[in-house]
This record gives structure tokens, sequence and C-alpha cells, in this order.
């Protein structure tokens, strides 16, 4: 896996067919307790036409650790920024904390971005329901934090026992350390003042059955951006961009191709 030179991993794909129009890049920033092949559902509808970057957040699966003494946020944004092309915008996809993340990155730097999908991600970090509860829980293990985290991101019977054997092993990995500095960076976080500002076109993928994100914060959506488009998914937990990946991947591509139109 490259990692870039400040440390990040990701990985990059590029089979846009040379007889067909080229879009835009699509780079893809995971959250809390996941990495880069969350997104694997996702790609068939987007490679043939956009190249590709899964990059894993600062923190997580094999990306440099945490800063000390300098502002976590400014350095996500800045290793992100590393990743894309200088050349031309790109379309920034987020899911949980990864998708307030692009947002704030897409607010800060209009120019660089062609569209924003955030799926089951907050604008109001403080509003992302039970983030309280995480310390207490890694108190009791790590392991203690994983049951908790599953049972909130996939419904009973959502997805078949291998996917779910393997998100519970890659969420078990996560550093204690690193789940607690992203979740209490998220928690000081409000972009709603920011929000009626954005200039690239909004996407929401949303689960309506969500622990940690409640539909209503989005309730004031079409005052603060009338073009914005949201779809909700229904009986779907937190876990939806795993769960429902190809259909989430169709929706993307279906977007971005309107707008590159």
């Amino acid at each position: 896996m490259p990692v870039s030179s400040r440390g990040i991993a990701y990985d990059s794909i590029d089979l846009t067919a040379p007889w067909k129009a080229r879009g835009q890049p699509v780079i893809f920033l995971h959250g809390i307790g996941a990495n880069r092949h969350t997104w694997a559902e996702w790609l068939d509808p987007l490679a043939a036409r956009h190249p590709i970057i899964r990059c894993e957040l600062r923190g997580f699966g094999e990306s440099a650790s945490l800063p000390e003494n300098q502002p976590l946020l400014d350095v996500i944004l800045a290793d992100v920024l590393e990743l894309m092309p200088s050349n031309e915008t790109v379309h920034l996809v987020g899911e949980s904390a990864g998708g307030t993340f692009m947002l704030a990155l897409a607010l800060r730097y209009p120019e660089r971005v062609a569209s924003v999908t955030m799926s089951n991600a907050a604008v109001v970090g403080r509003q992302v329901g039970q983030l309280d509860r995480w310390r207490p829980l890694f108190a009791q293990g790590t392991e203690a934090w994983n049951d908790h985290m599953m049972q909130n991101r996939f419904a009973p019977g959502s997805i078949d026992e291998p996917a779910l054997k393997w998100y519970r092993e890659q969420q078990g990995l996560s550093k204690p350390e690193s789940v607690l500095a992203i979740a209490d960076l998220l928690a000081s976080m409000d972009l709603r003042d920011d929000l009626p500002q954005l200039k690239p076109p909004l996407l929401l993928l949303m689960p309506d059955s969500s622990p940690f994100i409640a539909l209503s914060m989005y309730d004031n959506l079409h005052r603060w951006l009338p073009d914005a488009q949201m779809h909700v998914f229904k009986g779907v937990r937190h876990g939806l961009p795993y769960s429902h990946g190809r259909e989430c991947g169709r929706l993307l591509a279906d977007f971005i191709d309107a707008h590159e139109a």
C-alpha cells in the first residue's frame, strides 16, 4: 500500500477506459473504526469513469499516528489535500466522522472540490449520539467498545456472517487513543453557520435508524442548501456505507455524472 509523504496510507484505482470521457477523481475517507476497504462495494459503478483514491484516516489502519501539539482538524485536512491532484477538482466522499471532515475541507477549499457526498455524517458533532459512552466502554476493554459499535452499526440479518466477521475483526484493531481523539474532534465541530456558503453540490446518503446520527439534524437542509440532495435508507443503522455499498455507489455515480454533465 502506498504511503504519502505525510504518512497517510492509501490506494488508488484508475480503470478509466481511454475511449470514454474521463471523469474527475473521487477521494474516499472513512470514519471511526473503519478502514479504506469499507468502500469496496461502492467502486464498481465509479471505476470505469473515475480515478479513485481511498485513504486511511490518521491514527487508523496503516496511516501515521495522531499528531502532538498540532490542531488535529488542520492536520487531517492537509493529509487529504496532499492526495488531491493539483490540476483538477475532485469529488469528496466521507462516511461518519470522515464525512464531517470532507465537508469541512470543501468549505475551506471550495476551489479544489467538485462535489461532496456524506454518508451517515453530522454537521454538528455534539449532536452525534452516544459519544460520551465510549470512554467507559474502553475502560472495560476494546472488545466492549467493539460489541457496542457492532450492535449500533448493523441490524440483525442486514449483512451475511462473513461480512459481519470481517467488520468486527478490523474494527477491533482500532486504537482507543485514536478513536477517542477523533471523537473529541468531531464533538467540537459545528458547521451550521458555514453550510449556506458551501459552493460544491452536496449529496447526503443517510440511514433512518442510526443510533448516532438523527435525521432531524437535517430538517433545515433545503433552507441551508436548496439544491442539496438526500437519500434515506429505511431500517438501516450506522453501518450503511458497508451494508449498502453497491446501492450507495450507484447513487453516487448518478449524482456525479449529473453534475459533471
